[in-house]
């Protein structure tokens, strides 16, 4: 029976092990996410990302006990990270715009070219106008 817990607890040790060394390998590779020469963004894809990560052997890049399908998940989980942050900003200037139009006491008839001298300087209405 000893042998048996021995067995059992050997076992346990080496899958915690092996989680540690890919929640490292994960962490590594989102490090060089953030980090890539180009900077990834929203519409980044899979594709265009995969010719441009290091080696995964390579040091300070070590993600080799990840599988290839490990680190696609990644990578399309951090491009969906940035795709939300991203569509939360764009919500944010859109509402910010809203209620300067609210303010601004905007009406359908009312010409743009009037409201664009009037608000052209305001921080909402560049902000919009740049996206």
């Amino acid at each position: 029976m000893g042998d048996l817990a021995a067995s059992v607890e050997q076992s346990i040790a080496k899958a915690q092990a092996e989680a540690e060394a890919q929640r490292a390998a994960r962490t590594t590779l989102i490090n060089i996410l953030q980090n890539l020469n180009q900077p990834l963004t929203a519409s980044s894809t899979w594709l265009e990302v995969k010719p441009t990560l290091p080696p995964a052997d390579r040091p300070k890049a070590d993600y080799s006990v990840l599988t290839e399908r490990q680190v696609k998940s990644v990578v399309e989980t951090y491009i969906q990270a940035l795709r939300e942050v991203e569509e939360k900003r764009k919500r944010a200037l859109l509402t910010s715009f809203e209620v300067l139009l609210i303010e601004a006491g905007v009406q359908e008839k009312d010409a743009y070219s009037d409201f664009e001298a009037k608000y052209s300087k305001d921080s909402r209405f560049v902000a919009v106008g740049d996206e």
